[in-house]
C-alpha cells in the first residue's frame, strides 16, 4: 500500500503559499482518502471470473475455425442440393415417360388380359 509522508507533503504545500493550517487540512484529507483506496489485491477476487485477453484471443481462434468448418459444410450442402435437384428432375422426367408409356400401353394390356380371361 502507498504511504504518504504527511510532514513532507505539508511542507511542500506551505512552500507554494498555503498557510500551515491549510496545508495540514489538505494532507489530512488526502490521508483519509488514501486509507479508503483499494489495492490490486483488494479487488482481484472481484474480477477473478473475467476472461483474459489471451483467453479471448483463443476463443476468437476457435470461432474462426468453426466458421471455416461451417463454410465448408455449407459448400458441401450446396453441392448436395444441386445433386438432389438433378435427381428430382430425372424422377419427374421418368414419371412423365412412365405415364406416357403406361397411357399408350394400357389399352393393349387390358385387351390382352381380357382375352386371357375370356372376357372378350
Amino acid at each position: 500500500m502507498y504511504s504518504l509522508d504527511t510532514l513532507s507533503a505539508a511542507r511542500d504545500l506551505e512552500a507554494v503559499g498555503f498557510n500551515p493550517q491549510q496545508a495540514e487540512a489538505i494532507v489530512a484529507a488526502i490521508s483519509r482518502a488514501d486509507e479508503q483506496l483499494a489495492t490490486k489485491n483488494d479487488i482481484a477476487p472481484q474480477f477473478a471470473h473475467l476472461v483474459t485477453k489471451a483467453e479471448i484471443a483463443e476463443l476468437k481462434g476457435r470461432i474462426a475455425a468453426i466458421d471455416s468448418k461451417v463454410a465448408a459444410i455449407d459448400s458441401k450442402v450446396a453441392v448436395l442440393d444441386s445433386k438432389v435437384e438433378a435427381v428430382d428432375s430425372k424422377v419427374a422426367s421418368l414419371r412423365s415417360e412412365f405415364r406416357w408409356v403406361f397411357g399408350f400401353l394400357a389399352p393393349f394390356i387390358l385387351a390382352m388380359a381380357a382375352r386371357m380371361f375370356g372376357i372378350i
